[in-house]
């Protein structure tokens, strides 16, 4: 039986490097969920409204970063031209960075007292730190994509849940309330960075070395119109999953977005970056397919789809129906509230789990005009879900059911859009 499954593994490349990095966020979240119990009891639901909110903020705000050039890295065929996407990556994180601290110093304040965010004033300084460090491990981890050094990528994930938990536990216990939450939050995205940064050093140096200004200049014109509709899609898409959370804060106060943010932590994170994993082998396979002329990408596409809607099916039904009394057990009855919420968010984290790997597809086919312009009408209708129901005077668990259900018909949408752009590049 061993030997069947290492010979399918062997033959099927795909599905070996989906179980790798799977594998590693995988396990990077089960320490993440352990862990939750334990800072439920030790954090207050308002903590995590704070951490909620500041998740949010730069969640938007790294979009920014590299202008989205960092997508970009997998598509050259020779890898000295990626390498120059890569440092001008960074060059460009840093300018941006630098910018944004500024803004952030003069008026940052001003614009969290606008949204009724006045608990997150203490910690703005954060910010930039946070974009410039989650903006970096992004860049290197499109050059692990690129070079399919999943196993690397894998151990990263694990790093980052074991200094994200530890930090909080540790903080929380010294009384260092909700800055244990921020820190180990951004730790969390971090960590693991060297472990792809120092190989790309070690391997590409005299390649970097050899590079001029106006090497990067051609491959900044090359790929500008590359970035100009991905940024846009970027930070709309980013925007319309994190302007949620600003906008229940501003409606509803700071501990219905700590609510919220524990159905985050607990199943939202988890199935996206799940996600986002199988995406990250995805995108580097047909990537690669469409190279090499390959026409298999229609069954790629379908076959990644069928996998997550088998395996996600049960869990995320129980959740709809469990969610209450499991949010009860193990985190405390004064978090019962956020199992509610999960109930009727399950719709969406499920078309989240099997959408999200294959929603990039019209980047890779360079129709970033078009997932743009998708990206554009999901904003609009993420931020029109909420806030009309508010205004017609619905109370919370309303508004986000009907979210949660416009969302899930968005990424429906988006999946019969990729199909019909991929068929038709065929």
């Amino acid at each position: 039986m061993k030997k069947k499954i290492k010979y399918y593994l062997n033959n099927n490349l795909f599905i070996k490097n989906v179980l790798l990095l799977v594998g590693g966020t995988s396990i990077g979240q089960l320490i993440v969920f352990l862990s939750s119990p334990i800072l439920t009891r030790i954090y207050s639901p308002e903590d995590f409204g704070v951490l909620g909110t500041f998740t949010a903020l730069f969640t938007i705000l790294v979009a920014f970063g590299s202008l989205r050039f960092e997508m970009a890295i997998p598509l050259p065929k020779k890898d000295n031209e990626a390498i120059r996407i890569v440092i001008m990556c960074i060059y460009i994180l840093i300018i941006v960075s630098f910018i944004l601290g500024i803004l952030l110093i003069l008026y940052g304040e001003f614009l969290l007292e606008i949204f009724n965010m006045n608990d997150l004033i203490p910690y703005i300084w954060l910010l930039p730190l946070s974009v410039i460090g989650v903006g970096l491990y992004q860049i290197f981890e499109w050059w692990a994509v690129r070079k399919k050094t999943y196993s690397i990528l894998s151990k990263t994930k694990v790093t980052q849940s074991f200094s994200m938990v530890i930090t909080q536990i540790l903080m929380g216990i010294l009384n260092y309330k909700p800055t244990g939450l921020l820190i180990g939050s951004i730790l969390g995205y971090i960590g693991g960075c060297n472990k792809l940064a120092i190989p790309f050093i070690k391997e590409n140096f005299n390649e970097i070395k050899k590079n001029k200004f106006q090497d990067y200049l051609i491959v900044f014109k090359k790929y500008a119109r590359f970035s100009r509709f991905s940024l846009g899609s970027g930070i709309l898409n980013n925007t319309s999953q994190q302007l949620p959370i600003i906008l229940l804060g501003t409606f509803y106060g700071i501990e219905v977005v700590g609510f919220f943010a524990l159905t985050i932590k607990v199943i939202g994170m988890p199935t996206l970056l799940i996600s986002r994993a199988v995406g990250k082998v995805y995108l580097g396979e047909i990537s690669g397919m469409k190279s090499s002329g390959n026409t298999n990408l229609i069954r790629l596409f379908i076959s990644t789809i069928t996998k997550l809607g088998i395996f996600g099916l049960i869990p995320f039904a129980l959740l709809g129906f469990l969610a209450p009394y499991l949010f009860e057990f193990f985190f405390g009855t004064e978090w019962a509230t956020a199992g509610y919420y999960l109930r009727y968010l399950s719709i969406m984290y499920f078309m989240q789990f099997i959408i999200s790997p294959v929603a990039q597809t019209m980047i890779i086919l360079e129709r970033t005009d078009l997932q743009f312009y998708y990206d554009i009408i999901r904003f609009i209708l993420s931020i029109g879900s909420l806030i009309i129901p508010n205004y017609l005077g619905l109370d919370v668990i309303s508004t986000i059911f009907i979210y949660s259900i416009i969302m899930s018909i968005m990424y429906l949408l988006n999946l019969f859009m990729n199909y019909f752009i991929l068929k038709r590049s065929i």
